[in-house]
């Protein structure tokens, strides 16, 4: 179509500013990262929320771990996907301590220290990678590295970036959902999810309701970015 070398250009020119390297840095073992365009982050952790319980991921008896300090743009999605698909919920609460990744032996429900959490059963671990009311900073890159190693490899490590954003160089390279607000970076008013392809794949169905094996980029594009409500 008219202009979509231009476009795939523009959003391969997006990823990698805010992965902050050159083009060619933005690929990785999934194939490399789309930028995601909706009115806000806001929207799109819902879209990738629904996305996430249509395709399956999540299901009776599966969990979903939430950090305590997330803005509620990145809890009510994953709640209602819990909700819906009878799964638990655990959350990532705050200690009065620097909080860690490393093991607890208290166990449990809830829990300051993540790998209390992290099991075959985590098919979500939603974070925030600053609060925007505390300024808590998490390392979302330790974060994604135990989720690879504990939980199943379908498990989706999604990260409200917006906070973070506008004061760090580039965004972690480790999650496999990144949400941003354009608007606070000194752009349009837009929200941006970055996200590994693969995982992007893995929420794509087919007219059946299969797993699509390989999708082209526009198709996904197409079938995220609904456009404006007017």
């Amino acid at each position: 179509p008219r202009g979509g070398g231009s476009r795939r250009s523009a959003r391969r020119a997006l990823s990698s500013s805010l992965l902050g390297g050159d083009e060619g840095r933005e690929e990785d073992e999934d194939g490399g990262r789309l930028a995601i365009l909706g009115p806000n982050a806001t929207s799109l952790l819902g879209r990738l929320a629904e996305k996430v319980r249509r395709a399956g991921l999540v299901g009776e008896g599966d969990e979903v771990v939430v950090s305590s300090e997330n803005h509620a743009a990145n809890v009510a999605p994953w709640l209602e996907l819990a909700a819906e698909c009878r799964a638990r919920v655990r959350w990532w609460r705050l200690s009065d301590r620097a909080i860690g990744v490393g093991s607890d032996p208290s166990g449990g429900g809830d829990s300051t220290v993540l790998s209390d959490l992290i099991n075959g059963r985590t098919k979500v671990v939603a974070v925030s990678h600053c609060s925007n009311v505390l300024g808590l900073v998490r390392d979302v890159g330790s974060v994604s590295d135990l989720v690879r190693e504990r939980a199943p490899p379908d498990c989706q490590v999604v990260v409200d970036g917006v906070a973070a954003a506008p004061h760090v160089l580039s965004a972690p390279r480790g999650p496999d959902w990144y949400a941003v607000s354009l608007h606070k970076m000194a752009g349009p008013h837009l929200g941006c999810l970055l996200g590994r392809r693969g995982a992007a794949l893995r929420l794509e169905r087919d007219a059946e309701g299969t797993a699509a094996a390989a999708v082209d980029d526009e198709v996904i594009y197409g079938r995220w970015e609904r456009g404006t409500a007017s």
